[in-house]
């Protein structure tokens, strides 16, 4: 049994992951607060306990995060007992990494996105291994290769010796144990010493020039100085675009869609590391086009026209990172400014009223409420989808400003029937109908998201009827990609009295085409007979029109049986 110390820690949560996945037993303990890192362990039923001095037992190999020293009662009980193994997390991780072909990422910043980066590059070419900061870890038996995320905190990344080693920056960091950057190089400099094969780095810039190399470097950037150097490098609303040339010689041209001038170095330095495995242009380029990220790296999501982007960002440098980034991406996003009061709801750390252990089950959703940072009650809500959840904490915040008490405003959530065509529900045997006023893609995931909860033992034959040529046109793709989310997809023909608009020429085979899966069904006799063939399922009606009338009359066909 490996027990882990501090099992929600950024490594100690794929480590714990990356040992359980080659098939040995786990477990581990923590703070008792949510972390989103516990996510994937959850995922695999990894036990996690609160500390408890009894947790440690005889044969145990102990693993300790970084964080814990002997006045944690667990790391004290496990020292003590010599029937039990102990070993600190960087430890643990150095030796395991002599096993394999070993790959560090190390610098400053963007080192959870090299990381996956990486991994993304090397999972297809041979079997491989990692552990990512954001509490990604994955073990494959038989692995060639093991990739890992290593930090610069207190020296731990002075107890690795890798194969290969990718330095992106080194911009002073983490003042309270170096000091001053000259000590802060120093560490870099030591490490790229331990390196057994080869060292890639930043060419570029100005504190790894100050480094003395021992070992074999390989420099990336875009100055002339660089073994492996981008040019004609374009930042466009797509993406980035540019030529990388290796030893004053054409590689290829890339055309990927990632943003940022930091993420074009990442780029850069996961070609150098392909370039060194004998990888092919071809395939390097193919799998920089389908990288998707890392947890809460440039992660976005939209509501209506707003962007919103939750990034680890936490240095100046990487704030102005991501800011670049973001005026590229989104060159016609406007700035938001809120001059008056203002109080934020939501998931992150960062809002005034905070939700908290959420659970979403076929009886609603249960949740804390924080404001402030402290706890303000529990909710149970009948109530549905994480969209409920957000209007949910808006009402909690206007309650609050108006002095209502926790009881009263969880009486009124607990007793909230809804509104007119906002997920109205009827049953008929075992049918269950829905009726919503749903009519952009993203209020149609909404639902059909909301109703997998609610009824999970049902199959969805979802309906949906557009209201507007000119928001059918702009929208097409995304219907079908949130209506294919549905079990049984129908597209209903726009309604009669819809209203032509100039330019736009559009009828819902245009909508429907880009579903494999989708049919079109008429609002008729014939569509009642097409829909007749289900049974308890969840029937989904979906518009801003009239189409409640098609809901009747299936229900009236439903009650005929």
């Amino acid at each position: 049994m490996y027990y882990f110390i501090g099992i929600k820690g950024s490594g100690m949560a794929p480590l714990a992951t990356i040992l359980y996945e080659l098939g040995n037993e786990v477990a581990g303990s923590d703070i008792d607060k949510y972390i989103f890192i516990e996510d994937e362990l959850r995922k695999r039923n990894i036990p996690i306990y609160s500390f408890n001095k009894d947790n440690i037992k005889d044969g145990y190999h102990v693993i300790i995060g970084n964080a814990f020293d002997e006045s944690n009662e667990e790391v004290k009980a496990a020292l003590e007992n010599p029937n039990v193994k102990c070993t600190r997390y960087y430890d643990f991780l150095a030796d395991f990494m002599e096993h394999y072909v070993s790959i560090a990422v190390a610098g400053t910043h963007g080192k959870t996105t090299t990381t996956g980066m990486a991994y993304h590059l090397f999972e297809d070419f041979d079997k491989t291994s990692v552990l990512i900061g954001d509490g990604t870890g994955h073990g494959q038996v038989g692995s060639k290769y093991f990739i890992s995320e290593t930090c610069e905190f207190q020296d731990h990344f002075l107890h690795y010796h890798p194969d290969y080693a990718i330095i992106n920056n080194i911009e002073l960091d983490h003042v309270d144990y170096f000091g001053n950057l000259e000590r802060y190089i120093q560490s870099f400099e030591q490490f790229a010493k331990q390196v057994k094969k080869t060292v890639i780095v930043w060419g570029d810039d100005p504190n790894i020039k100050k480094i003395h190399f021992e070992k074999h470097v390989l420099r990336f950037g875009l100055g002339e100085n660089n073994d492996v150097r981008a040019v004609n490098v374009l930042e466009t609303p797509q993406g980035l675009s540019f030529d990388v040339y290796i030893h004053q010689e054409l590689f290829g041209h890339f055309n990927i869609p990632l943003f940022g001038m930091h993420m074009l170095y990442n780029s850069l330095a996961i070609i150098t590391l392909g370039y060194l495995e004998d990888m092919s242009y071809d395939y390097i380029l193919s799998k920089l086009q389908t990288f998707k990220g890392t947890k809460r790296r440039y992660t976005v999501k939209t509501q209506g026209n707003n962007v919103f982007v939750d990034d680890y960002a936490h240095h100046p440098t990487a704030i102005r990172y991501v800011i670049e980034a973001t005026r590229v991406r989104y060159p016609n996003i406007k700035k938001i400014h809120f001059e008056k009061h203002v109080l934020r709801f939501g998931l992150g750390e960062n809002n005034d009223v905070r939700a908290v252990n959420v659970l979403e089950t076929p009886q609603g959703l249960s949740f804390d409420v924080y404001i402030h940072q402290e706890l303000f009650g529990h909710f149970n809500i009948p109530l549905f989808g994480m969209h409920m959840l957000y209007n949910s904490l808006a009402i909690i915040t206007l309650g609050y400003l108006e002095d209502m008490s926790y009881d009263y405003i969880l009486s009124k959530l607990q007793t909230f029937k809804g509104t007119k065509r906002r997920y109205t529900v009827k049953t008929q045997g075992n049918n269950v109908f829905v009726d919503d006023y749903a009519h952009h893609p993203t209020a149609i995931r909404y639902v059909i998201e909301a109703t997998r909860v609610r009824y999970p033992g049902k199959k969805i034959v979802a309906i949906f009827q557009p209201d507007r040529f000119s928001r059918g046109a702009r929208f097409a793709k995304e219907f079908a990609q949130e209506m294919d989310k549905a079990d049984y997809p129908y597209f209903c023909p726009f309604p009669e009295n819809a209203k032509h608009e100039d330019g736009i020429d559009i009828d819902i085979y245009d909508i429907s085409k880009n579903s494999a899966r989708a049919k079109v069904i008429t609002e008729d006799e014939a569509g009642v007979k097409e829909l007749m063939q289900y049974d308890n399922c969840v029937f989904l009606f979906m518009s801003s029109k009239d189409i409640y009338k098609f809901e009747e009359m299936l229900i009236e066909a439903k009650k005929s049986i």
